[in-house]
């Protein structure tokens, strides 16, 4: 590979002989070639770090927007917080990622630039792996909390786990995770695509009429096969240098990164069967516990009483003060409840 003139001119003053071609050329030392690198993965694990935070502020945000709604006095939010709030959550968090997703563009092209890669295919394949590395986590990093983490760590009635002592941690729908895990993908792929399709094409046109009427007012009104090519050519709109790049990141067609997907893939969706669906202990019930056990065959009928072998016995009078129920249930039991599921 040729290699890049902005190496080549910072490094021209110290040469050594290639042992291919026998020819003198630059040559990067071996203390400023892995400082560089130990900063750049700095920068790397710094920006990883802010997209963390962000998730962060997302969950607290849900924390409390949840108890917000729980609470609102128009009953169709009150009925619905969960789904009110996992809503506005992934409307606010594709902002966020559409924001950073700029901010990683310009710090991966610094610290690309910064590396001095040898060659131009060194310079792009740093930079690809840079720019799909910020945009997975970007992208999927909240999609990970949903899927792995959300209501893992809220407690059990009588001993919540509270943030700063006062909201109580969000759990997962009572249909299961895989609710809001669907809501979280769905808008923000109807949403990312969305203004995808208009930066690509409703943005350009925009453009067009506003350089069409600019030239109208500083030109007057010019047919446009009068003008030559040259002119045409001018006044379209400025190519992007990323534009190929842009493109290929799309269909991900990288031939390393596409492998790693794909094993990435796989172990996520074990994962998810596992952990967020509730898959294998349904299994379990029908071999085991349901009107099916012992058997060996799983078939209809099997799962009757699931749901209520997956609860568990809790006493009324284990709540917390905060958490305690505003009646007895008496008015709808003809006596006081003891016990809830």
């Amino acid at each position: 590979d040729e290699i890049r003139p902005q190496f080549e001119a910072k490094y021209s003053k110290k040469e050594r002989m290639n042992p291919i071609s026998g020819k003198p050329e630059p040559y990067q030392a071996f203390t400023d070639k892995y400082s560089r690198l130990l900063v750049s993965s700095s920068g790397i694990f710094f920006m990883i770090l802010v997209v963390i935070a962000a998730v962060f502020g997302i969950v607290i945000y849900r924390v409390i927007t949840v108890s917000t709604f729980a609470a609102f006095g128009w009953a169709l939010i009150r009925n619905n917080s969960q789904v009110a709030t996992t809503g506005t959550a992934v409307c606010i968090n594709f902002c966020v990622i559409m924001l950073l997703n700029v901010l990683y563009e310009k710090v991966a092209l610094f610290l690309t630039n910064l590396e001095q890669p040898r060659t131009e295919s060194e310079w792009e394949n740093s930079f690809t792996f840079k720019m799909f590395l910020f945009q997975f986590v970007n992208l999927n990093s909240s999609t990970f909390y949903i899927a792995f983490f959300l209501g893992r760590f809220t407690g059990r009635p009588g001993a919540y786990l509270r943030l700063i002592n006062r909201w109580k941690l969000e759990e997962c729908h009572p249909s299961g995770c895989l609710i809001d895990l669907c809501m979280q993908m769905g808008i923000i792929m109807v949403l990312k695509q969305t203004w995808n399709n208009f930066m690509e094409f409703g943005y350009p046109l925009i453009q067009n009429w506003w350089t069409r009427q600019r030239l109208k007012r500083e030109h007057g009104h010019i047919p446009k096969a009068s003008l030559p090519q040259w002119e045409k050519d001018y006044n379209l709109q400025s190519m992007n240098a990323y534009g190929l790049f842009d493109e290929y990141l799309k269909m991900r067609i990288w031939y390393g990164i596409l492998e790693g997907i794909g094993i990435l893939s796989v172990i996520t969706n074990a994962f998810v069967i596992a952990v967020t669906s509730d898959f294998i202990p349904r299994l379990v019930y029908a071999y085991k516990y349901g009107p099916c056990a012992g058997q060996g065959r799983a078939g209809e009928g099997c799962m009757m009483g699931y749901v209520n072998a997956s609860l568990s016995i809790f006493r009324v009078s284990d709540f917390e003060k905060r958490s305690q129920p505003r009646t007895n249930g008496s008015e709808l039991f003809e006596e006081a409840v003891k016990y809830c599921r």
